[in-house]
């Protein structure tokens, strides 16, 4: 990437959000340096390297396969460790969200060009697992984990993987650009609003936000990269911006007697943008999108959709990378319908794990062992058709469900924590990237090898949720053996 940005909007960029998180630290009014603390370090780099080193045994047995993706495990390492000592520094959200995402403009910066689809689905894997951990065994029980210092690098690495896999040599760098851009005007105007978005019953100050907002993109486009016919993109990010205020307004304003209807009003929205912006700019328009959601100042239905956003435009990559049926997924093929209802049935188990188990442990031991088992096992047995069916039916079952969560369980801490189902689609598009090769060996693949691996996994998963239920809580551990 770094061959198709300028040295000047890099720079630019990065000046800008090393602006952002010095104002965060030093000049807010609520300073992130006076909550500055290693207190936790110690205790939570025991957790997560447990969660690494489990994570790590997928790469260690690529090595011996001799799978190429073994060689990224340094990328997962990044992805997950990094971020991880970030949220064990008493950082806020926002302070955290600008660190991962520099980090994230170096990797795609510094990856070399023929390498990148493995390097950054292993990054991406280590976001999504890192996010898992800290949702469910590091944030505070009372109060869950947010997507909000996820999202910023997962949609800049699925931007940048997105233009390196469909696009045109001729616009890759234009694209690049605008996508560097898109995010950056997302965080400056993330830092600005604060101070107007009181007291705004007419939305006459989010309405001049969102136009400002706007503004913002069509200078940088028409200034900076000097691509005339995208100036349209701007009114997308404009769009963005006012849709995430008005979601922002319907999760605060919302009586409990009308949260099943506004529920429906936020997936309904969800749905007419995702078709008008898919159906009239394509996926470089959902990637815009997506970043605007980044200035919602909740942990809610905004950065739910961003994050169904970003997935959505990874599904795609995936299907136009490895999916030898050019128009898409057939669902009248056996084995791509069987894997809707798959992918459906393993986000509502998910769902319901996190709603009612009562151990953080095994919820996490559980999701992750899930979100990693899932695509490694249907890219090998099903092939690339049916595992793109199972990625898309569980993207969008994440998105329904962690939306009408609030409508379901109520104003719960297990309907907060619904936000967690969001990682499911990314941790299941970068692992079914990364064993890509799967694809072929299970092609050739003859009945006794086929038996073999089913017993391993078996035997695999058995093992796992062994180890989940000896951390069950008794009474929890006799119900489910009853």
């Amino acid at each position: 990437m770094i061959q198709t940005l300028t040295v000047n909007l890099l720079v630019g960029s990065v000046l800008l959000l090393l602006g952002l998180l010095g104002w965060r630290l030093f000049g807010a009014a609520e300073k992130d340096s006076k909550n500055f603390s290693t207190a936790d370090l110690a205790k939570n780099s025991k957790i997560y390297g447990l969660f690494l080193a489990g994570l790590l045994l997928p790469f260690a047995f690529a090595g011996l396969l001799g799978l190429s993706f073994a060689n990224s495990f340094l990328f997962l390492i990044g992805g997950f460790f990094l971020p991880a000592i970030l949220s064990s520094l008493g950082l806020s959200h926002g302070s955290r969200s600008i660190l991962i995402l520099l980090l994230s403009i170096a990797v795609t910066a510094l990856v070399p060009e023929d390498g990148y689809r493995l390097s950054f689905a292993a990054f991406i894997a280590g976001l999504a697992s890192w996010k898992a951990v800290d949702y469910f065994l590091i944030s505070d029980e009372a109060k869950p984990g947010s997507l909000e210092d996820f999202l910023p690098a997962f949609l800049f690495v699925v931007g940048i993987y997105w233009t390196k896999t469909a696009d045109t040599a001729n616009w890759i760098p234009i694209h690049q650009k605008l996508i560097l851009g898109a995010v950056s005007v997302s965080m400056l105007m993330r830092a600005i609003q604060g101070q107007f978005l009181s007291n705004d019953k007419l939305y006459f100050k989010r309405i001049s936000l969102a136009v400002t907002g706007a503004l913002f993109m069509l200078i940088y486009i028409n200034q900076f990269i000097v691509a005339l016919e995208l100036g349209k993109i701007a009114v997308i990010a404009g769009a963005g911006y006012f849709l995430t205020y008005l979601f922002d307004a319907m999760s605060k304003s919302c009586d409990q007697e009308d949260r099943v209807l506004s529920d429906l009003k936020k997936v309904l929205f969800i749905g007419i943008f995702t078709l008008l912006v898919s159906r009239l700019f394509g996926m470089l328009g959902l990637v815009v999108l997506a970043m605007s959601m980044l200035i919602s100042t909740t942990s809610g239905v905004a950065l739910i959709a961003a994050a169904f956003w970003g997935a959505r435009v990874l599904a795609q990559s995936f299907i136009f990378d490895f999916n030898s049926n050019m128009t898409g997924i057939n669902i009248m093929h056996t084995y791509a319908g069987a894997a809707l209802y798959g992918g459906f049935f393993l986000v509502v188990a998910l769902s319901l794990l996190i709603a009612r188990s009562k151990s953080r442990l095994a919820t996490g031991i559980l999701f992750t062992a899930a979100t990693v088992i899932a695509p490694v096992t249907t890219v090998y047995f099903l092939h690339a058709e049916p595992a793109a069916s199972l990625f898309y039916a569980a993207l969008v079952a994440a998105s329904l469900l962690a939306v009408v969560a609030p409508s379901i369980y109520g104003e719960t801490e297990a309907a907060a924590s619904q936000g967690a189902l969001m990682l499911i689609p990314p941790q299941l598009l970068a692992f079914g990237i990364l064993v890509n090769e799967l694809i072929s060996r299970g092609n050739t693949a003859d009945l006794k090898e086929r038996v073999i691996v089913l017993v391993a996994v078996s035997v695999l998963s058995s093992a796992i949720l062994w180890i989940a239920f000896r951390f069950m809580p008794k009474e929890e551990s006799s119900a489910s053996a009853g």
